[in-house]
């Protein structure tokens, strides 16, 4: 069950004891979760808590992909946060995508996921795998 799950740590969190936090996500690894770092550009983070807590996925801010397609700097950063993740080896997910033209760009970028009103609104259903 665990593979399926994924535990997100909010990059506007500054991690005040990262031995402490690195130490629990690789627990979380070791029993099958994967690891994202969510609202990477917004906050705290930088590149060295991608080196050091090992995450299995870059979820990159949506107001800064909300300007790819306007901005060059916008494009450029996202680009290079894209370049590193997957150098990595992590996945990639793109938040608040709201037109065709980022979207396109993010395809080009090779984004693994996208997520925002473009793509559909969010779901409030909650089903509950373990009822009968």
């Amino acid at each position: 069950m665990a593979q399926r799950l994924t535990v997100e740590i909010l990059e506007h969190e500054q991690i005040e004891d990262f031995e402490r936090i690195k130490s629990q996500i690789l627990r979380l690894k070791d029993l099958g979760f994967s690891i994202a770092l969510d609202d990477f550009g917004s906050g705290y983070a930088n590149f060295s808590y991608l080196i050091n807590l090992e995450f299995d996925i870059l979820k990159i801010d949506g107001t800064i992909i909300q300007e790819i397609d306007t901005n060059p700097s916008a494009y450029h950063i996202v680009k290079t946060m894209c370049a590193f993740a997957q150098g990595m080896g992590m996945q990639i997910v793109a938040e608040q995508i709201e037109t065709q033209e980022v979207l396109t760009l993010l395809q080009e970028l090779e984004v693994d996921y996208f997520q925002g009103y473009y793509l559909g609104r969010p779901a409030f259903e909650f089903s509950d795998p373990f009822s009968k």
